[in-house]
């Protein structure tokens, strides 16, 4: 039976959110209702093993009677339910939202004087923030426009004050946000090869004329930091994220944490940074304060890259204790294989071969893209092995192969293509230990290893 959108939805819920849903389903319907009874099964389901969850079997056992359409539109209406709960529940869980739809909502009532009881008192207290925030300004333009654009005669009271206002926080928010687009154009187009100049350029025409704010000086820095590699620049920024300038679990914090740690890696493989202990600091910084966590838990592909790019600058006992450190918060069921893999890559990067067999035997891993990881690091370990049997490496290798094409489609192109080309490679350079032969990089668009690949060339 083909997966449904309210599976998708619940999979993704928090287990505190799962309950608050639970509850709000309870208000709505009979515990004995196929809405709520569907709810629970898939509920507690999820929450005993999402990977196993069965459509088909759920409704075998519990809705037998119903047809397969049947089935499949109470799914559909119960996910309807859900997505109309979902964005109720996310716009009260922040309080500008839900505080700014109240003045909206007192207004379109004509209840005027308890929404200018609240505009006052939200910008007085907004006004009093003093953490630099990317959204700070939005709001106060969002609430200067809900309480200009209505019919609520505060705008005849303050005169052309309320309109300055909004106009004011308007333009803030603009050149604001502006800078940070201006940032984002330098890191994306570097990346896709994009030439966003003529917007670029546009836009410094822009902020010749308007006045600047706290928040769009420090995106200057971080542009200069990532358009010119100016080291300074970068230290400044990372300073003032690290000191607490910026309000913390916000976009302008995760943002910053970002282009600092994507700006000061570049630095480093370019040799303008020497030292690695901003990095470092910017990677404890943005895991303590949860910039690089999702719902409080590292996502595994995360948390990989980290080791890999954190690996390469810091020793095997940093990294090895770095790994015992944050592997309880990876966002996974199967923790012994997280950690055994990062443990194999720590062995990868930092060149001891003779650990990593130990590390990925005897496993249990929770995916085909886990699996094929550990496939990739126990044929190096054996390619490295000068008293491992070639034959075996080869039919490792062969075995290897097969598998993924076996399970091709559980893969991502990039992934199924870059471990693939690695395996071939990787038998044609243990053969070129007995014959003569040129391997061209070039011809493997996706190559996993390719730094170590052309080590040993």
């Amino acid at each position: 039976m083909k997966q449904s959108k309210l599976v998708d939805i619940l999979k993704r819920l928090t287990r505190e959110e799962l309950s608050v849903l639970d509850r709000h389903l309870k208000s709505l319907h009979a515990a004995s209702s196929d809405n709520y009874r569907i709810f629970k099964k898939l509920q507690n389901g999820i929450l005993k093993s999402p990977d196993k969850l069965d459509l088909r079997s759920i409704k075998k056992v519990h809705f037998s009677d119903m047809t397969d359409k049947g089935f499949s539109n109470m799914l559909s209406r119960v996910g309807g339910i859900v997505e109309d709960w979902m964005v109720s529940y996310d716009v009260l869980q922040s309080a500008y939202d839900k505080e700014l739809q109240l003045v909206r909502s007192y207004n379109q009532r004509g209840l005027y004087k308890q929404a200018t009881q609240l505009y006052l008192k939200l910008e007085k207290r907004w006004t009093a923030e003093s953490k630099l925030d990317l959204n700070h300004h939005k709001y106060f333009a969002q609430l200067y426009h809900l309480q200009y654009y209505s019919d609520n005669p505060i705008k005849y009271e303050e005169g052309g004050t309320l309109l300055e206002k909004l106009v004011n926080a308007s333009m803030n928010r603009f050149v604001e946000q502006g800078q940070f687009y201006q940032i984002e154009m330098v890191n994306w187009g570097r990346i896709k090869k994009y030439d966003y100049s003529a917007f670029i350029l546009l836009f410094e025409k822009l902020k010749a004329v308007i006045p600047s704010t706290s928040i769009s000086e420090a995106g200057t820095f971080l542009f200069r930091a990532l358009q010119d590699d100016d080291l300074p620049a970068l230290e400044l920024i990372s300073a003032s994220l690290m000191q607490g300038e910026f309000k913390a679990e916000t976009e302008l914090h995760s943002l910053i944490g970002f282009y600092c740690l994507n700006c000061a890696r570049r630095l480093w493989r370019k040799g303008i940074i020497s030292e690695s202990d901003l990095i470092s600091d910017l990677y404890d910084y943005c895991l303590e304060t949860g910039i690089l966590l999702q719902n409080g838990k590292i996502p595994r592909v995360r948390f990989f890259n980290i080791i890999g790019s954190l690996g390469t600058i810091r020793s095997y006992d940093y990294m090895t204790e770095f790994i015992e450190r944050w592997i309880s918060y990876v966002e996974t069921s199967h923790t012994d294989s997280v950690y055994a893999l990062a443990m194999a890559e720590n062995c990868f990067i930092h060149q001891d071969y003779d650990r990593i067999l130990s590390y990925v035997r005897d496993v249990t891993y929770e995916d085909i893209d886990s699996r094929s990881r550990a496939m990739c690091y126990t044929c190096v370990a054996m390619y490295e092995d000068k008293d491992f049997d070639e034959a075996s490496l080869y039919t490792q290798i062969h075995n290897n192969r097969r598998f993924l094409r076996r399970h091709q489609d559980e893969l991502s192109n990039a992934a199924y293509e870059g471990r693939f080309n690695f395996l071939t490679v990787l038998m044609l350079l243990s053969k070129r230990r007995y014959k003569s032969m040129d391997i061209d990089l070039s011809v493997y668009e996706h190559l996993h290893y390719r730094t170590w690949i052309k080590t040993h060339l």
